[in-house]
């Protein structure tokens, strides 16, 4: 099973601290033939805080975001109607506002590993066996592949705070 990662790690690409944003992209090129999983509403969350940019950053940010999406198998799901109702409901989970508490419920019943910067998620303690630490001394001088790279550091023209990136 792939990993999952939620929209802190995919919006963390384009993070006003670089090292953040360097974790992000490594994150993406060492998975970017082998694919990830990210939810539905994860890229709805992504888009809205895009929306809320100008149109100029939108036309510099979206040509990235649709590329990578073409070429990288993303498996793109829905929660499931069981994560649904575990995630607020179940007491692992419900201390966590809703979204992040069905994330959870999702990783945990297909226990699969989830990517994220979200200290909510990393620090929950069912997450445990799932989180994946990371490390910004594990990084690799990795470059995303032609087009993609020229399209990224035309995208870095957008840059995001932690409030809008979810990892505050």
């Amino acid at each position: 099973m792939k990993p999952i990662i939620d929209a802190s790690i995919f919006l963390g690409m384009n993070h006003v601290d670089e090292g953040i944003r360097k974790l992000c992209v490594d994150i993406i090129i060492k998975n970017i033939s082998t694919g990830l999983e990210i939810n539905l509403e994860q890229i709805g969350l992504c888009d809205k805080v895009i929306w809320d940019r100008s149109r100029h950053e939108q036309d510099l940010y979206y040509p990235f975001m649709d590329y990578l999406h073409t070429v990288m198998p993303f498996d793109r799901v829905s929660y499931t109607d069981e994560a649904y109702y575990v995630g607020p409901t179940d007491t692992r989970f419900n201390h966590l506002p809703v979204l992040q508490s069905i994330l959870a419920a999702h990783t945990v019943l297909k226990d699969i590993p989830l990517i994220t910067l979200d200290k909510k998620l990393i620090n929950t303690y069912s997450l445990r066996d799932n989180v994946v630490i990371l490390s910004q001394d594990k990084i690799s001088a990795l470059e995303f592949p032609t087009p993609l790279n020229t399209l990224y550091l035309d995208s870095l023209n957008l840059l995001l705070n932690s409030n809008e990136v979810g990892n505050d």
